[in-house]
């Protein structure tokens, strides 16, 4: 899917310039501020900051949350667009590979959509706007009669996962999903081989990402599934240092065992009574990491891998207000659910 060996070298320009826009993000201290505006004046906000355009361009149709459910995941898109401008023409199959993940995720949203027999209009609300499949093309796909004929309309360098659909016996909304996931991180995994140095520091990115998803998978179904039928669910690669770790968890039954056994890895997890702020929990871990990761080693990639991480748990910040604003939820409950 990404071609030969890559050879990344390093780039003091592209790393100065996504400082520059780091600084740019909401400072932490402004999420409470945003908390006690309301909508409008969340809306003029965002409009004297980098979101500007999007919001100038969308304010003429909408307004409120419709305005900024349409402006974000554009301003998303044009800072991915940007990242690439200013990067070597190297990076740019870094950061493909990084956004193929909303590729997933919009692929994901068509095929349980469809199954739930949303209407177009509502499916296309769903997509986000990043990626390939968005657009044009995901109302192409989601006019098909069948999920099969569906997939068929994915680019040719997608096929991987259209294959995997198609290898599957029981084509269940959770098998379908942990299909695609495995293929999209296999096929990461793989990308990654192909990058000398630089691809360890992706690669390490990508496994906190995978032992997220399987700590959320285990805690979610430890007591549903037996124990052979859950670890199919996991995604276990081939090169993992941690699978020690990891397995001595997901063989644990208590939740105290659990707990503790998390903690001496995410100090972050106080507690096992809500998916979501274990969630959040290991979020804000990994937002630490890459930070880490960035400062060890300041002209990488990861300068761009961290940029990107963060402006995505800014964007989920602003979203996870607005909403919350838009249903008249407490803020004081929302307060604790953003990472800054």
């Amino acid at each position: 899917m990404f071609g030969n060996k890559i050879w990344l070298r390093e780039s003091p320009y592209t790393a100065v310039r996504t400082r520059v826009m780091r600084t740019l993000l909401i400072p932490r201290e402004d999420y409470s501020k945003l908390m006690k505006m309301s909508l409008s004046e969340i809306s003029n906000y965002l409009a004297e900051s980098t979101y500007r355009q999007e919001i100038n361009e969308y304010g003429v149709k909408y307004s409120g949350i419709e305005l900024l459910e349409q402006a974000l995941p554009l301003n998303l898109r044009r800072a991915v667009e940007k990242l690439k401008r200013i990067s070597p023409d190297s990076y740019n199959s870094m950061i493909d590979a990084y956004i193929l993940k909303y590729d997933v995720d919009n692929l994901k949203t068509l095929i349980r959509a469809k199954l739930a027999g949303l209407p177009v209009a509502e499916a296309r609300r769903l997509i986000v706007g990043v990626g390939r499949i968005r657009g044009d093309l995901s109302v192409q796909m989601f006019s098909q009669p069948t999920i099969d004929d569906m997939l068929a309309f994915l680019p040719a360098d997608l096929a991987p996962f259209m294959e995997a659909y198609g290898a599957l016996q029981e084509k269940t909304i959770a098998e379908i999903e942990n299909a695609l996931d495995r293929t999209y991180f296999d096929t990461i995994f793989a990308f990654t081989e192909k990058i000398p140095r630089q691809g360890k520091l992706f690669a390490r990115f990508l496994l906190s990402q995978v032992h997220h998803i399987n700590v959320l998978t285990f805690l979610r179904l430890r007591k549903e599934l037996p124990k052979e039928e859950l670890q199919k669910l996991l995604i276990l690669p081939r090169k993992d240092p941690h699978t020690p770790y990891f397995a001595k968890l997901y063989a644990l039954e208590q939740d105290a065992d659990i707990l503790a056994h998390l903690a001496k890895r995410y100090p972050e997890i106080k507690d096992l009574s809500s998916l979501i702020g274990v969630e959040l929990a290991l979020q804000s871990n990994l937002f630490r990491k890459t930070l880490r990761f960035e400062h060890q080693d300041p002209m990488s990639i990861y300068a761009i891998l961290s940029y990107l991480f963060a402006k995505e748990i800014e964007i989920q910040n602003i979203k996870k207000i607005v909403k919350a604003k838009h249903l008249g939820i407490d803020m004081s409950l929302i307060a604790p659910l953003v990472i800054a």
